[in-house]
This record gives C-alpha cells, sequence and structure tokens, in this order.
C-alpha cells in the first residue's frame, strides 16, 4: 500500500488502529513528515486519558513516542519528556525501556530539559532517573558533553538532602560513564549500602565497593549494552513474534485458571479494561 498518499489524519488513525501490528512503513511516512506531525504526536504522549485507553487505542501512546524518538528534533524533546511522566504513572515498560536511547540520539539540545526534570525533587525519583539514564546516553554518544553531564549526576549523587533512590540512580549514572574521577566517593557510598544492606537484608541496595572497583576497570562503560533500536518494533518477524507470544500467553493463562479470556484477547501488558490503569496481567487478567 502506498501510505505516502494518506492524510495525516489518516495516518494518525493506523497508530490508534493496528494494535501492536503496526508496519514499519507507516513509521516510516511519518517521520519522513517529520516536524509537521510533532503538534498531534505530541498531543497523543501528553494527554493523560490516552494511556488508559482500551486496547486496540492504547497503543497510539507507545507508536507517538517511538515515532517522535524518531523524529528526534528539537520539538519533540518536551512532548518525550511528558511520555517520562505517564510511562511512570502508569508502567508502561514498552516506552520507559527505550527512552534513554531517544534522548541520546537527539543528543545535546536534549541536555537542558533533561537536567530541569532530574533535578525536580517533585518529579518522583523513576522519572529523576530516566533524566539521568537519557543524561547518561548523551554523554556517551557525544563525549564531548561527558564533563559537563558527569559534574551534574555527580552533584545530585552527593546531595545528601535528596531522596536516597535518587543519589543510588545518579551513584548508577557514573560508574554507567566510567567517572573515575568520582571514585572515591562512589566506594564511600558503596560501603553505606554494604552496611545497610548487612543490617537489613530487605534493603535494595545497589551496588557494593567491589562493584565500583569491576566496574571502572570495564574496557567499555556499562552503558554500551543498554542502548536500544526501538524501531525494531516494526520489523515483521518482532511483530509476529508478539502475536505468538500473545496467543501463547493466553493458552497458559486458560490453563493456570481455568477461565475463559475476554474476546477481546487483550494483551498482558495492555491497560487493564477495568480502567485501574493497571497492566491486564497485574489486575483483571484470569478473574471471573
Amino acid at each position: 500500500m502506498d501510505y505516502s498518499k494518506f492524510t495525516d489524519d489518516e495516518l494518525l488513525n493506523l497508530l490508534y488502529n493496528e494494535e501492536d501490528r503496526l508496519e514499519r512503513v507507516v513509521v516510516d511516512e511519518i517521520v519522513h513528515r517529520g516536524d509537521r506531525f510533532v503538534p498531534l504526536l505530541s498531543e497523543i504522549v501528553s494527554n493523560q486519558f490516552s494511556w488508559t485507553k482500551d486496547s486496540p487505542g492504547w497503543w497510539a501512546v507507545v507508536h507517538a513516542t517511538n515515532i517522535l524518538g524518531a523524529i528526534g528534533t528539537q520539538p519533540t524533546v518536551i512532548p518525550l519528556l511528558r511520555a517520562v511522566r505517564w510511562a511512570d504513572a502508569y508502567d508502561c515498560d514498552w516506552v520507559t525501556e527505550t527512552l534513554p536511547s531517544m534522548f541520546g540520539r537527539i543528543g545535546p539540545m536534549a541536555i537542558a530539559p533533561l537536567k530541569a526534570v532530574a533535578s525536580d525533587q517533585t518529579s518522583g525519583c523513576f522519572c529523576r532517573g530516566m533524566a539521568m539514564d537519557g543524561l547518561a546516553m548523551i554523554a556517551w554518544r557525544h563525549p564531548e558533553t561527558k564533563k559537563e553531564i558527569s559534574v551534574f549526576i555527580h552533584r545530585i549523587f552527593k546531595n545528601e538532602e535528596d531522596d536516597e533512590e535518587t543519589r543510588q540512580s545518579a551513584g548508577d549514572v557514573l560508574l554507567d560513564l566510567k567517572c573515575e574521577e568520582y571514585k572515591d566517593d562512589l566506594l564511600a557510598f558503596g560501603k553505606i549500602e554494604e552496611d545497610r544492606k548487612r543490617s537489613n537484608q530487605f534493603y535494595n541496595a545497589h551496588f557494593f565497593p567491589k562493584d565500583v572497583e569491576r566496574d571502572l576497570c570495564y574496557t567499555e562503560a556499562r552503558i554500551v549494552g543498554r542502548e536500544r533500536d526501538w524501531l525494531t518494533f516494526y520489523d515483521t518477524e518482532e511483530i509476529q513474534e508478539r502475536q505468538l507470544r500473545w496467543k501463547k500467553d493466553a493458552v497458559e493463562e486458560e490453563k493456570e485458571k481455568g477461565v475463559l479470556l475476554p474476546e477481546t484477547k487483550i494483551g498482558r501488558n495492555e491497560p487493564c479494561p477495568c480502567g485501574s490503569g493497571k497492566k491486564y496481567k497485574k489486575c483483571c487478567l484470569g478473574k471471573v
């Protein structure tokens, strides 16, 4: 099908109707149209209701985020930061796993907005952590920015008035980037983490002194293996594998629970149709 002949509205409707089977050629056509599509995609990811829709409409937030990341111009940065907040609020790992890579591809123009989120103590530790991960990706892809970014991250790491989880995330980023200049601070923090873990086995420690020594000795930064090509989501093989996985999961759930699944064939990671905002697998899946 020649999607170049589709109007903008016709292409936009495909984001809502094709679930996770949207073709790559559709995505490429929207990316080709570029910034004129950004306001339309921004409206999708900025609207809380979009993140709570039933299937198939819910997938539009995933597609809109992916396409904004692929367009990757200055006007896409703010909508992507809004996607960070809503993806965190509604536990959308289809988005959270790839957003840092998107910011890495956008590059230095995203540094200032990401710093603003990472510094905002009202944003929540997960949003701030994702913003710092985005900064780490930029520093890795654009080495000339590493000094500026590492100094900023270290400032958060050393702020004892900040919350513990955010400081842990900051420390992880410094290790990701092999910031050897902060080795002593990382070792001291790792010792504190080790002592806390020793006194409380349920404490979620992020790294110990031995981890600091090991990670700083790696030939490459830890971050190398974390980059994601989010557009592989639209590869034919990926689409086929997902459909097989949904069918297999449905059969397994039916066997385990002994109940009929809804005819709508809701995906395990899609929002629950009851409107709770939780994923289907964590809410009504398997309930009569």
